[in-house]
């Protein structure tokens, strides 16, 4: 993972209200520490350079769009954000449970106008030691990518 830029620091707002990263040029994202047993949602606003040729699309990826294997979430939209966490599970709103180390969506889709809802996420690690939640960009290739977003993650206890 590309390291977090943060925009907001721990002094600025009140923990567990609203942890904020930017992402930098290469589309990578990080990892707001601490969130055993609780609830998350995230949002996003930005748009990604796909390849050296000036392709751009927006982070919340096109819901008739499905990433072919060898993408690391296939069948979701390709050039979309998505997550995982390192330890533990994470339930996402609609869709079930997803186990460390896999990826899953955590934005809604843009087809027209205002991206859909973002899907409610769960995360849960009991016994064990906290993970990192982890997001990126939905394709097989991140060396030529380009752009950012900025993605908002809140959390809950």
């Amino acid at each position: 993972m590309i390291d977090v830029h943060h925009s907001v620091s721990p002094d600025e707002e009140p923990a567990g209200r609203r942890n904020r990263h930017r992402s930098d040029r290469d589309g990578g994202y990080g990892d707001p520490r601490g969130t055993a047993g609780h609830a998350l949602r995230v949002d996003a606003t930005g748009e990604i350079r796909t390849d050296f040729w000036g392709n751009v699309k927006p982070v919340h990826g096109y819901s008739w769009q499905h990433a072919v294997p060898g993408y690391p979430a296939p069948g979701e939209p390709p050039y979309s954000l998505i997550g995982s966490v390192t330890a533990g599970a994470t339930f996402v709103s609609g869709r079930g449970w997803y186990e460390a180390g896999s990826w899953f969506p955590i934005v809604g889709t843009r087809d027209t106008g205002t991206p859909s809802t973002s899907p409610c996420l769960l995360y849960e690690a009991a016994g064990l030691v906290g993970g990192r939640f982890q997001v990126t960009i939905n394709d097989n290739n991140l060396s030529d990518n380009g752009g950012a977003a900025t993605v908002t993650v809140r959390q809950w206890w």
